[in-house]
């Protein structure tokens, strides 16, 4: 029992390390993805005000795919936000 308490005690300061590393990472991973999601916005609003998107040397596969990304309305982003 002895030995369990003391490897517990030993273990716990790691535990708690990795944990924090954990969080830390979380944070970055979802600020990373939002850059590149607004990046991504940027360059379809972009895409969509100049017409690049009905563009005939785009095939519609990619016009599709680059379209499904970014549904969403503004108003429901505004409402997602509050």
């Amino acid at each position: 029992m002895r030995q369990d308490i003391e490897l517990f005690e030993a273990l716990y300061p790691i535990l708690l390390s990795l944990t924090q590393l954990q969080e830390l990472v979380d944070d970055t991973s979802v600020a990373v993805g939002s850059e590149a999601y607004a990046a991504g916005l940027m360059v379809y609003n972009y895409a969509k005000v100049s017409g690049a998107l009905q563009n005939r040397n785009m095939n519609e596969s990619d016009r599709y795919e680059m379209s499904k990304m970014f549904i969403r309305s503004y108003s429901q982003e505004w409402a997602a936000a509050w």
